[in-house]
């Protein structure tokens, strides 16, 4: 029979487990009905129906992703949408991160960054900084991740994006939950969730809320980590199955 604390730790599997599985239930329905939505949209439309298309496939196909992703840069560039181009190159970097592909990726980057500061784009700016801390993470180059947040951070309070905090923050406890400093990552992680609680969509308070139950679980602190953890899931876990897990934002 299990005690209370081995209760805790075969609920806090599964329900991690849980909401890992959910994503790729309706994976293929949606990348079907987007690729019905590409054939019938105008062609100023297309390279966005090709983005969220490579966006589905982001954590499944690789080759599949970066496919679509070429393809959306092309009827970006076709259409002269600016965003979109920067968006897709984004995406592009991060796929050839994941396979190992570190200088292209840094490159694909840059070359983001550089549209973003000739456009005068300071939103999508914001987010290549914070993306590039993903970058250096997977590297286990914790500083450089850091800075970039920083830097991010700096053109968020500039620019008055306050509907980033939440993601931001969010970044920031993750990154310190990754150096084990678990007192400046909660600190984060209250930021995170008290700025979600300003947004009318309440998918980041969910994510900050699991992240925040993430920080006590690996400080060892089941009690807390459990609250937070079965505290998530009184909202919707179709919903934090589908966009916490696999965050297809840039």
């Amino acid at each position: 029979m299990l005690n209370n604390n081995n209760y805790k730790i075969v609920f806090l599997l599964s329900f991690l487990l849980y909401i890992s599985i959910l994503p790729g239930i309706s994976q293929t329905n949606t990348i079907d009905s987007l690729k019905y939505l590409y054939l019938t949209s105008s062609d100023s439309c297309k390279s966005k129906v090709l983005l969220s298309i490579a966006r589905e496939f982001r954590y499944t196909n690789y080759d599949s992703a970066i496919l679509y992703g070429n393809k959306s840069i092309d009827y970006a560039l076709f259409s002269k949408d600016k965003n979109i181009e920067i968006e897709s190159l984004v995406e592009l970097a991060f796929y050839n991160k994941s396979i190992g592909n570190w200088k292209k990726s840094l490159v694909l980057y840059n070359q983001a960054k550089q549209m973003c500061k000739d456009s005068g784009n300071k939103y999508l700016l914001a987010k290549i900084h914070m993306d590039l801390e993903r970058y250096y993470k997977a590297k286990s180059d914790f500083a450089s991740g850091i800075s970039s947040l920083d830097t991010a951070l700096s053109i968020i309070n500039i620019n008055n994006f306050s509907e980033l905090e939440p993601m931001i923050y969010h970044r920031y406890g993750s990154v310190y939950i990754s150096i084990q400093d678990f007192s400046i990552a909660k600190y984060y992680a209250d930021l995170a969730i008290n700025a979600s609680l300003q947004e009318s969509d309440k998918i980041y308070y969910i994510k900050n809320i699991i992240l925040l139950g993430s920080i006590f679980y690996s400080s060892n602190d089941l009690d807390s980590s459990f609250y937070y953890f079965n505290k998530a899931l009184w909202f919707n876990p179709l919903l934090i199955g589908q966009f916490l897990i696999r965050d297809k934002s840039m």
